[in-house]
């Protein structure tokens, strides 16, 4: 692992990016190492309604104390990403802690036997086309064997 890595969190709004209704979209910028990246958080806000100091919505209504939950729960989310990845790879990057928030390439390992059912179920559908009744049953067995002899 490194040894020193720097991380941060920012959350602005675009006010380059305003709407025609004056409302800016709400990003969230990641700093790991001087390398920045950043995300639309899919919320929009008028620049007068926005706290640059606090990086929150202004006001005690429901409405900013909803939008201001929905901030703190990204920023924990991406805190506990970080906390993940940090401790999976050498070298974290700012795309790769953007994609782990997105989702993007965040695969889950399979099973074997996920795998074989996946490899099954597709046979199934060419049966008579490319495969032979014979042959897709020859398969199952093969499954039901190999998962009674891992268990």
């Amino acid at each position: 692992m490194s040894s020193k890595t720097t991380f941060g969190l920012t959350i602005y709004i675009n006010r380059t990016k305003q709407k025609k209704n004056g409302e800016c979209p709400v990003m969230l910028r990641i700093n790991i190492d001087g390398q920045r990246a950043t995300i639309q958080l899919k919320r929009y806000l008028k620049p007068e309604n926005w706290d640059a100091n606090r990086y929150q919505m202004i006001g005690k209504t429901e409405e900013a104390r909803v939008f201001n939950e929905y901030l703190n729960a990204v920023k924990m989310k991406a805190h506990k990403k970080y906390n993940e990845l940090i401790h999976l790879y050498d070298d974290l990057t700012a795309d790769m802690m953007r994609d782990a928030i997105l989702g993007i390439n965040a695969s889950s390992p399979k099973m074997l036997l996920e795998i074989w059912q996946e490899y099954n179920d597709e046979l199934q559908q060419l049966v008579g086309k490319e495969y032979s009744k014979g042959t897709y049953q020859k398969y199952i067995t093969s499954y039901k064997r190999m998962q009674s002899f891992l268990q």
